[in-house]
């Protein structure tokens, strides 16, 4: 009888395809990237006396025979050098209420791109608001995406237009999020494998938010699984974890995480958390080579 045996790549890549279809399940169908996407300035002003830039952009793309567009920002440096790109996903749509926080990272290095959540689909809202109403068609089927794959989805438009500026480190591209919308940073980075790392802080994975994943995912498989069945996408890329001692997760995906050949940089301190996006990136920025 002849034995047939699989390469370690083809292996692999069955392995990748279950887990997305489980994530398909879960957080809805991702749309696909649309043919053409526009980004238009809208401001430009200085930012601090070293001559970081804030711009404000629109992001603009026809999906489904539909329109759409949402805002997002930058923080970047002037003078031309390469510096890596921090993609922020924020809960307000009125960002930089905490500028210096975004001074603290700007002074690591970073280039910062960020877009608030409501801007896509109200977290607390209507799944329809925003993006979604045009992502989700005119009727939202059982494995439509859910808030979570939403807010991916437009992480991964912002990277289109990140990784095209001549002023980045395409091999330096993160993301961060904090509370329930590190899931969502999760599922980006898991997925969009031109993320190096992925950071997130204080995740919560039982927040009462509606429409966060599809209509067929009925929560009834555990948090620490769905999360796990993520973690071997991102093999050979860093995941940085931080949260307070007082809701520090179990080491669960501590072992997952190393398990399935990620590369973990976890931190449990006491602070605030408009601190979470600084030590976010002080941890990132600890793990580039000189």
């Amino acid at each position: 009888m002849n034995a047939t045996y699989l390469s370690e790549d083809i292996i692999n890549s069955k392995r990748r395809q279950l887990i997305l279809n489980k994530a398909r399940e879960i957080y809805g169908e991702i749309p696909p990237r649309p043919d053409h996407l526009y980004v238009k300035t809208i401001s430009e002003v200085d930012f601090n006396s070293d001559g970081a830039i804030l711009r404000r952009y629109e992001l603009e793309c026809e999906y489904g025979g539909e329109f759409l567009s949402f805002p997002f920002i930058s923080l970047t440096h002037t003078g031309g050098e390469k510096r890596p790109a921090l993609i922020h996903i924020n809960y307000a749509s009125d960002i930089l209420s905490i500028s210096t926080v975004y001074e603290s990272v700007l002074n690591l290095g970073f280039n910062i791109f960020e877009f608030g959540c409501d801007d896509v689909s109200e977290l607390h809202g209507e799944i329809r608001s925003g993006v979604c109403r045009a992502l989700l068609g005119k009727r939202r089927g059982h494995r439509s995406a859910g808030k979570l794959a939403a807010y991916a989805w437009a992480a991964s438009r912002i990277l289109d237009f990140v990784a095209a500026l001549p002023e980045i480190s395409t091999e330096r591209l993160s993301i961060a999020a904090r509370g329930c919308l590190a899931e969502a940073a999760l599922l980006a980075g898991a997925l969009d494998q031109r993320f190096s790392d992925t950071a997130l802080a204080s995740l919560d994975t039982e927040a009462e938010v509606n429409d966060l994943f599809s209509i067929k995912y009925k929560n009834i498989r555990p948090p620490r699984e769905r999360l796990t069945d993520l973690l071997p996408l991102l093999k050979g890329r860093g995941l940085h974890m931080r949260y307070l001692t007082e809701d520090a997760p179990t080491d669960f995906i501590n072992k997952a995480t190393l398990r399935c050949g990620a590369n973990l940089y976890s931190t449990r301190l006491n602070g605030f958390l408009q601190d979470d996006l600084f030590c976010l990136a002080a941890s990132i920025k600890e793990t580039y080579k000189p």
